[in-house]
C-alpha cells in the first residue's frame, strides 16, 4: 500500500489486495498488462518472499492473457 508520503510500505494486506486486483483484470482480457519487480527493498516486511523473480511467478499464475 502506499503511505500518505508516497512511498511504498508493505503490509500483511499488500499481497491480497495485489492478487484480488490482477484476477480481476483477467477478467477484461486485456491484450497486454504490465508487471514491474519491486525497486523497494522488502527485507523484514511481509512481501520479503515476493522479492526478486517471485512476484513475477506469483502473478503471471493469476493472469491468463497473453506475455510477451
Amino acid at each position: 500500500m502506499m503511505s500518505e508520503h508516497g512511498a511504498f510500505r508493505a503490509t500483511d494486506e499488500t499481497l491480497c489486495t495485489s492478487e484480488y486486483v490482477y484476477r480481476r483484470m483477467a477478467g477484461y482480457k486485456l491484450s497486454h498488462m504490465l508487471l514491474m519487480r519491486q525497486m523497494a527493498d522488502l527485507a523484514g516486511t511481509p512481501l520479503e518472499p515476493m522479492s526478486g523473480d517471485a512476484v513475477v511467478h506469483n502473478f503471471r499464475r493469476l493472469y491468463a492473457g497473453r506475455s510477451c
